[in-house]
């Protein structure tokens, strides 16, 4: 993470009170499944004080990410295109790699 920014100071750490979350910007929690309420109650801490928090995770070929900002945050598309969304289905190993998306959706791809 800390490659991505290298202006932004990236620490990890192995426990967290829900106290401690006051003390930062942004908290991501990633790969956390089997305590699902301890990240809504997180979640609910981060937005009463306006603290970015990030979600995620993966689920083999498949993941997501859940951000919230509060609803102060605002994001904006500078040139007005509508967003594109679709399934991809399938991506072989080989080269070139031919990446099949799910027929019912359309798309520009």
């Amino acid at each position: 993470m800390q490659e991505l920014n290298p202006y932004v100071r990236v620490k990890a750490i192995d426990t967290l009170t829900l106290e401690d979350h006051a003390s930062y910007n942004v908290v991501t929690y990633t790969e956390t499944f089997e305590n699902i309420d301890r990240v809504i109650e997180a979640n609910e801490f981060c937005r009463a004080r306006s603290i970015g928090f990030i979600y995620s995770g993966v689920y083999g070929p498949s993941g997501f990410t859940f951000l919230d900002y509060g609803n102060e945050f605002w994001v904006t598309d500078a040139d007005g295109e509508e967003t594109k969304s679709f399934i991809v289905v399938n991506a072989t190993q080989s080269n070139p790699i031919i990446v099949t998306v799910h027929e019912d959706k359309r798309h520009k791809f």
